[in-house]
């Protein structure tokens, strides 16, 4: 027969239960089928979502996943980008990731585009605003989509200029 301490059951338990923990937030992470799934080979999801628009704010989010890892996000002006690409696995790559998220936020006259990546990678640049948010911006990606890459996508119009996302493949 054999001992077993209180000290290795106890992990034996935790272990357990993370495991169960670990289990059950999988399976709720897809939404809206699979909204939120990794996409096909060559292909980026975009997630679009009004945050805010409350008295003389605007602020509006798009999530991309994509099917590989990107090094690089720059923002110059209105337009931003995702670069220096490799496939999310491939072992001999490092640096990157896969899910970024572009918030546009319109506040006081003035609006400020920002792409930052699960692995803490930012990049950021703004403006300011001719006229009030509800007349100097219009939102052009309203919809969540599945497109292919490479891809470009006009995320917004600023004061009649577009606000354009290109993502390399």
């Amino acid at each position: 027969m054999q001992y077993v301490t209180a000290r290795p059951l106890a992990l034996l338990i935790l272990l357990a239960a993370l495991t169960v923990v670990l289990a059950s937030g999988c399976r709720k992470a897809p939404r809206r089928d699979g909204v939120l799934s990794i996409p096909t080979d060559g292909n980026v999801r975009i997630v679009s979502r009004e945050v805010d628009s409350a008295s003389g704010r605007l602020h509006w989010k798009w999530s991309i996943i994509g099917e590989r890892n990107w090094r690089k996000a720059g923002v110059v002006g209105m337009a931003a980008s995702l670069t220096n690409t490799y496939p999310m696995n491939d072992a001999t790559e490092r640096g990157g990731c896969n899910i970024w998220e572009g918030d546009l936020d319109v506040t006081d006259g003035r609006w400020t585009f920002t792409l930052h990546g699960s692995d803490g990678t930012t990049a950021k640049d703004g403006g300011t605003l001719a006229a009030s948010a509800a007349q100097a911006v219009q939102i052009q990606q309203k919809d969540d989509k599945l497109t292919s890459l490479p891809a470009e996508l006009t995320l917004a119009n600023i004061d009649g200029m577009p606000l354009t996302l290109r993502i390399e493949r």
